[in-house]
């Protein structure tokens, strides 16, 4: 990644170490981003469209969260948690 940085501020005629920071900003500004969404708290498509979850990045494209993916992890998550309830229920039971 260094090499990466060096060549960009090279390039662009900035410092190694503000290349650096900028990039780290700009991938923390989107994980921030992201994290704010909890999916068990999006309850319908609209919600999470309100809340702006796609990212345009130069040269990789677009970047989103999607509803069904959120629904998806919110069903396998219950199911978890089902389990998880169901084994430690049984485990009391047998001893």
């Amino acid at each position: 990644m260094n090499d990466i940085y060096k060549r960009v501020a090279i390039k662009l005629g900035l410092s190694e170490d503000l290349v650096a920071k900028t990039y780290k900003s700009y991938w923390n500004k989107i994980k921030d981003r992201i994290s704010i969404v909890v999916p068990s708290d999006v309850k319908s498509k609209g919600q999470l469209d309100e809340m702006m979850m796609s990212f345009s990045i130069p040269f990789l494209g677009k970047f989103y969260v999607d509803y069904n993916i959120i629904n998806a992890y919110n069903k396998k998550h219950d199911e978890g948690i089902k389990e998880d309830n169901s084994t430690v229920h049984n485990c009391n039971n047998n001893s």
